[in-house]
C-alpha cells in the first residue's frame, strides 16, 4: 500500500516577530483516529473518497513524533478540513503556513500530491473538494520519477497565481 502521511505538528500561525508569534492550529495527533474523527471533517465530495488514520507509517526516527494522518487506499481522492478555533487577518503581517508530508512505498508508477489549502470560513467541509476556493495551496506533486515539484499557488479574487519548485 502507497500512503501519504501528512503531519501538521508544525504551526500555521501569523507571525510579526519571531517572539511575537501565534499559533492557529497544532495537532499532534497525540489522540489517535478517536482525535482524528472528532477533530477533522472527511468530506463526502466524491462517492469514492479513501479514508484516512493516524499513524507514524512504515519508516520513522521517533515514532510518537512522526504520527500524522495516513491515507489508507491507492488511487483514491482525499479530502480533510478542519477550522481553525480563531479566524484571523495578516493583514500587516507575514504569514507562516506549514506542514510535512512523507510519501511512502515511491514507485515508478507512483502519482499524488499532498496539498494543504487555506480556505474561506465559509467552506462546506463535507463537500470539500479539489474546485472549493481557497486563498493558499501548497504542496508536494510527484508523478514517478520524472515529475517531482512543490505546487505554491494563492488565489486572490478567484485567479490563481502558481508558482513551482522543481526539486529535482
Amino acid at each position: 500500500m502507497r500512503s501519504l502521511i501528512i503531519c501538521l505538528t508544525t504551526s500555521l500561525g501569523v507571525v510579526s516577530t519571531m517572539t511575537n508569534a501565534k499559533t492557529y492550529l497544532l495537532d499532534k495527533f497525540e489522540g489517535g483516529e478517536e482525535e482524528l474523527k472528532k477533530n477533522w471533517v472527511q468530506s463526502t465530495w466524491k462517492d469514492d473518497m479513501g479514508k484516512w488514520d493516524v499513524s507514524s507509517g512504515a519508516w520513522y526516527g521517533n515514532e510518537q513524533a512522526a504520527r500524522g494522518m495516513r491515507t489508507t487506499q491507492d488511487a483514491r481522492f482525499y479530502a480533510v478540513s478542519r477550522r481553525l478555533e480563531t479566524p484571523f487577518s495578516n493583514e500587516g503581517k507575514d504569514l507562516v503556513v506549514q506542514f510535512a508530508t512523507k510519501n511512502e512505498k515511491k514507485e515508478s508508477s507512483f502519482c499524488g500530491g499532498g496539498y494543504i489549502k487555506l480556505m474561506p470560513s465559509t467552506t462546506n467541509q463535507e463537500k470539500f473538494g479539489g474546485e472549493s476556493p481557497y486563498h493558499i495551496m501548497f504542496g508536494p506533486d510527484l508523478c514517478g520519477y520524472d515529475v517531482s515539484r512543490v505546487h505554491l499557488i494563492f488565489s486572490k479574487d478567484g485567479e490563481n497565481m502558481l508558482n513551482k519548485m522543481i526539486l529535482n
